[in-house]
């Protein structure tokens, strides 16, 4: 099994207020959160500035992002929500910069 975000990327500058959460998993059917477990199912933990997402979408849009420096973690859980052994995540920090200031383009 393996999980990888695939954007944003770390350290990237996302000029965009609407951020797309991607990640690319293998080895795994993503399965809505709940049920049994099975050791070929699970789902996604999206954790957005410490805001916990449960999905089995392999994309996610935050929008209205405001400017500043972002920290997303995207982890494959089993069904019940707990973490695999070894736990399979991934943590990026990402900045989407504010509006540009006065003094920038030569003023």
């Amino acid at each position: 099994m393996k999980l990888k975000i695939i954007s944003p990327k770390e350290n990237e500058d996302v000029q965009d207020l609407d951020v797309n959460a991607r990640v690319k998993v293998e080895g795994v059917e993503l399965v809505k959160p709940g049920g049994s477990n099975d050791p070929n199912e699970g789902h996604l933990h999206y954790t957005f500035d410490g805001q916990l997402k449960m999905t089995e979408e392999a994309t996610v849009t935050y929008t209205s992002v405001s400017s500043g420096e972002h920290t997303l973690t995207i982890e494959l859980v089993q069904n019940d929500h707990k973490s695999r052994s070894p736990a399979l995540k991934e943590t990026v920090k990402f900045n989407v910069p504010g509006a540009a200031s006065e003094t920038e383009g030569g003023r």
